[in-house]
């Protein structure tokens, strides 16, 4: 919001380039909101995720009703309700500059939930891979900052070179951005079909990459579990083992004092 009101500012209703059929703040619109996802789905979420799992919270209510999987489905929620409140806000901001909807608004929308989806299943990975909150930190450093930066949000994919445009186009914000902007501006720049498949490809193989860190970490609980029960076994078993040996000796030694007693009252 606070980037969107600077651009105001400085702008104003200017358009964005001389004859231009739409102005610099309604070319901007898709990608401030790109920010917003990437800010709550890159920095919020890998956090609280982290937090969760280094506080023990999701082990603890495994021993409830509530299941660690709404746990951190509310989380998510709260991170969708973010990014909802924020594009409310820039929309309700933008009305102060006249900025009009110059596309479907459908289109929009479309492609602004598509990208939140997918940098909120980077997030939730993120959360789920690193081991507390300080490593969830520097992970979510790592892509937020490109992401921020080459993507489109705050530099301008024109003034890229080709190469650097094709290297950054693997990024899901890049999709997202380049979306959102078209659907706006009601520009038809190019199928959508390769941004979609992108975002949906990286969503997918971050779901699988989570369910499986679930699942092997899952069975390395069940190894240690099955292991500590042998142990309890065999050191039951010990004791057992002791117990008898203790009766026995004190059988024997019992026996051995009633001779004794015998030949002394014989005597």
């Amino acid at each position: 919001l606070i980037i969107f009101i600077i651009l105001g500012i400085i702008y104003g209703a200017k358009p964005a380039y001389e004859d231009a059929g739409y102005t610099f703040l309604e070319q901007s619109f898709g990608a401030v909101s790109a920010v917003a996802i990437c800010a709550g789905g890159l920095m919020g979420l890998p956090q609280a995720v982290a937090g969760a799992r280094e506080k023990k919270l999701l082990k603890r209510f495994r021993v409830t009703p509530v299941s660690p999987v709404f746990i951190l489905g509310v989380d998510l929620a709260m991170y969708i309700v973010y990014c909802i409140v924020s594009l409310a806000t820039l929309a309700l901001a933008g009305l102060l500059w006249g900025i009009r909807l110059r596309g479907s608004l459908l289109a929009f929308l479309g492609s602004w939930a598509i990208t939140m989806v997918s940098t909120l299943s980077v997030g939730m990975l993120v959360g789920g891979v690193a081991k507390d909150t300080k490593q969830a930190s520097v992970i979510a450093c790592i892509l937020y900052f490109p992401m921020l930066i080459f993507s489109g949000t705050t530099l301008p994919l024109e003034i890229m070179p080709q190469a650097m445009q094709k290297l950054v186009s693997v990024f899901p914000l890049t999709q997202g951005v380049m979306m959102m902007k078209n659907a706006f501006l009601g520009v038809h720049a190019g199928g959508l079909l390769l941004p979609v498949c992108v975002m949906a490809a990286l969503t997918l193989l971050c779901r699988l990459a989570a369910v499986r860190r679930a699942a092997v970490k899952d069975r390395g609980r069940r190894a240690r579990l099955q292991a500590g029960r042998r142990l309890l076994r065999s050191v039951e078993k010990e004791k057992q083992a002791d117990s008898m040996k203790t009766e026995s000796a004190c059988f024997a030694g019992g026996a051995g004092l009633g001779g004794l007693c015998a030949k002394a009252t014989f005597y």
